[in-house]
């Protein structure tokens, strides 16, 4: 016997790993990578402040940092934009299977070790190193042979990136 009406705006919330997906998968995000390489030196913003590290674990030789967690490492890794690019592409594959067959029928890993031919030498440090090596650790973990394959063969066994 009672009559109601509901009003309201309908919001949906999307996840940017399936939106992408809409928009031409990873393959969208490469032209990111490659403005890096038209950067000059004086261009390129470098972070001199490393207050992130705490002094009791700076790298007593050269460049090399082990960290444990995962999420300070990520954040010393992002001071490269070259490196932030590459975890950037580790988590939009993280846990997503669509993006992750996406990138294998795509020919996106072949495309990005393509492009990471091209960015400057002076980019091109162990922070780079250490983001692929996280990239590969998570494909690893996903079990997805076919794309640890294609990891390996255009990114980290591709000697002409390093």
């Amino acid at each position: 016997c009672l009559h109601g009406r509901l009003t309201g705006n309908k919001v949906v919330n999307w996840d940017i790993k399936d939106i992408i997906n809409c928009i031409g998968g990873l393959n969208v995000l490469f032209p990111l990578l490659e403005q890096i390489s038209h950067f000059s030196e004086g261009q390129i913003p470098e972070e001199k402040n490393e207050s992130t590290v705490p002094e009791s674990i700076t790298p007593v030789e050269g460049d090399w940092l082990v960290l444990t967690s995962t999420k300070a490492s990520e954040s010393r890794l992002e001071r490269n934009l070259v490196a932030t690019f590459i975890l950037i592409v580790k988590h939009f594959i993280q846990r997503h299977p669509i993006n992750q067959d996406n990138l294998i029928h795509s020919h996106g890993v072949a495309t990005l070790g393509t492009l990471l031919q091209k960015v400057p030498s002076t980019l091109m440090d162990v922070n780079v190193l250490m983001a692929v090596q996280l990239l590969i650790e998570q494909v690893s973990l996903e079990k997805n042979m076919q794309l640890l394959q294609q990891m390996y063969q255009y990114l980290l066994f591709d000697f002409s990136i390093w």
